[in-house]
């Protein structure tokens, strides 16, 4: 089984409507998440962090 995870850190959608009616002034939607590679890696599970999509195209 493959479990990809995306994490932009936030709420996006949030972050892009505050940005087309609030001038870009941004409220409560950054959040504080875990290492999901370490926690992965913690209970045992094989687990990589990729910063680029080309990384995946293998």
């Amino acid at each position: 089984m493959t479990l990809l995870i995306m994490n932009d850190g936030g709420y996006g959608v949030m972050r892009g409507i505050q940005d087309k009616y609030f001038g870009g002034r941004q409220y409560y939607n950054e959040l504080h998440t875990p290492d999901f590679t370490l926690l992965a890696q913690a209970i045992g599970l094989q687990a990589w962090s990729v910063e680029r999509p080309r990384i995946l195209t293998r």
